[in-house]
């Protein structure tokens, strides 16, 4: 799967000239996530996450563009740093479906990540539907990544989501699901709010919360494919 992703991320890259470069869309969101137990690990010791992240996606022709993910967290509780950069190559069969590949970093403490796999992702009428498939590569070691979400519109202004992610990490599996909400209090701004279950290797399955801000800006108002990686998925540590 590496060599395929890397072919259909070279096969993007390269499908048009330099200057044929046009900028689709991007986004900036602040997040905050912990777990509502104070107790997993130590008594009255939250594990908790901040983030800031960003999103810019290029366009080389109608069908054909790129994609590149940062993000930047501080683990609150064991006071470590996690980073992630992805980079994904879009084919934009028709307005409603978007195929890709990625590939891409979690860097934390003195460890590493690796990621590369391919996604998709198609829009109905009021629901959107994404999806990935990928490996993870931590020491030598590689390991299947996958993860489905959806959102539905109740309204120009309102959404209800639901995600489910899993990857792993030095061969232990983490996994999350999570039900989400989000109100645009202006057209490019985004307020959301989720409830869900993370279940870590050394928690067992526990129950966590999440609330962020989006601000997209550019003509399609974001970008197509949501983030990948640890530094997105881990509730918190």
């Amino acid at each position: 799967m590496n060599k395929i992703a890397l072919f259909a991320l070279g096969a993007t890259l390269m499908s048009a000239p330099a200057f044929a470069f046009e900028f689709n869309g991007g986004s900036l969101g602040l997040g905050y996530s912990a777990f509502t137990d104070d107790d997993i690990v130590a008594p009255d010791t939250t594990l908790s996450k901040s983030m800031i992240d960003g999103s810019i996606e290029m366009g080389f022709t109608p069908m054909w563009a790129a994609q590149l993910d940062l993000a930047f967290a501080d683990l609150d509780a064991s006071n470590i740093d996690i980073n992630n950069v992805t980079l994904h190559g879009i084919y934009h069969m028709d307005a409603a479906t978007s195929f890709g590949a990625f590939i891409g970093r979690d860097d934390f403490d003195s460890d590493n990540l690796d990621l590369y796999g391919l996604e998709f992702r198609h829009d109905m009428q009021a629901i959107s539907l994404e999806g990935y498939l990928g490996r993870s590569k931590d020491v030598g070691e590689s390991d299947v990544m996958f993860g489905l979400g959806g959102r539905y519109a109740v309204s120009d202004q309102f959404g209800l989501g639901l995600n489910y992610d899993r990857i792993t990490s030095d061969g232990s599996d983490i996994s999350t699901i999570a039900l989400g909400a989000d109100y645009a209090v202006m057209p490019n701004v985004l307020l959301s709010a989720k409830i869900g279950s993370a279940d870590l290797p050394f928690t067992g399955s526990e129950t966590y919360f999440g609330i962020g801000v989006e601000y997209t800006f550019g003509p399609k108002g974001g970008t197509t494919f949501g983030p990948r990686g640890l530094t997105y998925i881990l509730p918190g540590l």
